[in-house]
């Protein structure tokens, strides 16, 4: 079914039955004013960790910020990976996964508010590999501006909350600046620093991580 109340809004929600089971998938992109649209995902799968990272890459594109961008709604991905708030398994896990953004555009700035939920029930592993139920949800809030024509920056803060099996539950933090300069028609060098805090889970205690990305981009 899909209901299109404008030109530039839509809802598609699908049912059938994929990887062995029945279920529910949902596309939606719908402006609530002129500067204002909500997006929302909803997806249930069979795949393993690594492959759900490489589908959501696969529908994702880098924007003038240098921040990775769904090819759908629009919105930044806040999961670029697989979902970072979840430890990575080798078995496969039938997911559910649902994210929706708020975002507010102006002449120079974007600002996006991103809730994501994740859960993993494990259906096979590898002889002698361990793999429990995982959940997960986390928030984002992206702020993006375009400092001159050539310059643009990004920060984004994210917090979430994690359950894997029988292990307490865990918390995350994380917080991402950057800038994109153009030095040539298409031509883009980024930098970016991230830091990542978990707090417990799996009982491996708290964890500090920091990143530095630069990295060079040629549009066509």
């Amino acid at each position: 079914m899909r209901w299109t109340p404008s030109q530039t809004s839509s809802v598609t929600l699908r049912y059938g039955r994929r990887d062995g089971f029945a279920s529910f998938a949902l596309a939606a992109g719908v402006d609530l004013g002129p500067s204002t649209r909500l997006t929302a995902t909803y997806l249930e799968r069979v795949a393993s960790p690594l492959q759900a990272g490489l589908d959501l890459l696969s529908g994702s594109s880098v924007d003038q910020a240098g921040s990775l961008v769904s090819n759908t709604t629009g919105q930044p991905v806040i999961t670029p990976f697989g979902s970072p708030v979840l430890a990575t398994q080798d078995s496969l896990f039938r997911t559910r996964r649902a994210i929706m953004t708020l975002a507010q555009t102006w002449p120079r700035d974007v600002v996006a508010l991103s809730l994501f939920r994740d859960e993993r029930t494990p259906l096979t592993s590898s002889p002698g590999v361990l793999a429990v139920d995982q959940s997960g949800w986390f928030g984002a809030l992206t702020w993006t501006r375009a400092l001159r024509p050539d310059l643009s920056g990004v920060a984004t803060v994210q917090y979430g909350r994690t359950r894997s099996g029988s292990a307490p539950s865990a918390n995350f933090y994380a917080a991402r600046v950057g800038l994109s300069q153009e030095l040539s028609r298409g031509l883009f060098v980024t930098g970016q620093y991230q830091i990542r805090v978990s707090e417990g889970g799996f009982g491996t205690g708290d964890a500090v991580q920091n990143t530095v990305l630069v990295g060079l981009r040629q549009a066509f």
